[in-house]
């Protein structure tokens, strides 16, 4: 899987993956997506479990903290669990 990382140097918690091919299905992808309110405008992001899925096959170590947290939110508990 191959994505590009775009950051804002002065808010490094602004981050957002691109990605140029899809793990998943894009149809399914979409169809799941969950309406998320940034800034003035409403964008389509992923829905947990394909996040999850998405950061596996990513195979990057930076994602391994991310893959738990997201783990845990979907379990039902809270990402600032350990």
């Amino acid at each position: 899987m191959r994505d590009l990382s775009f950051y804002d140097p002065r808010r490094l918690a602004r981050e957002v993956d691109v990605f140029v091919s899809y793990p998943l299905d894009f149809e399914v992808l979409v169809a799941r997506a969950v309406p998320t309110q940034v800034g003035a405008g409403t964008i389509p992001v992923a829905a947990l479990e394909h996040l999850i899925a998405m950061k596996h096959a990513a195979g990057r170590a930076r994602d391994l903290d991310d893959i738990e947290a997201l783990q845990r939110i979907l379990d039902g508990g809270s990402d600032r669990e350990r």
